[in-house]
């Protein structure tokens, strides 16, 4: 699979981009072109199913606009998707915010 394109990355690759021209998050772009709030869906639809204890698979996370809602609620999340190209970006995601929470660690 690695490679081939999804109809979603076209799709999620204009969020990307017109989220660094304004200095925001992909997902708010999506949430406001999808006209709702994956905050408000995650809250109906997932919180009230997820404790401190619970280990979440999330299929097809996308861009993550959900998981940046259930990730903080629970113990482990793991997220499996077939588009390369949102796992390669959720990996540089992950290592930018990795290296931002090491650097504010770090005395100035």
């Amino acid at each position: 699979m690695h490679g081939v394109r999804k109809h979603w990355d076209a799709t999620f690759e204009r969020w990307i981009s017109e989220a660094e021209a304004a200095g925001e998050d992909p997902n708010d772009i999506g949430d406001r072109e999808w006209q709702g709030s994956a905050e408000d869906g995650a809250r109906k639809l997932y919180l009230p199913h997820i404790t401190s204890r619970s280990v979440v698979l999330e299929l097809g996370p996308g861009s993550g606009r959900y998981t940046r809602h259930i990730i903080g609620v629970c113990r482990r999340m793991i997220l499996v998707d077939c588009s390369s190209m949102v796992c390669d970006w959720r990996g540089k995601l992950e290592a930018l915010r990795e290296w931002r929470s090491r650097a504010e660690e770090t005395p100035h």
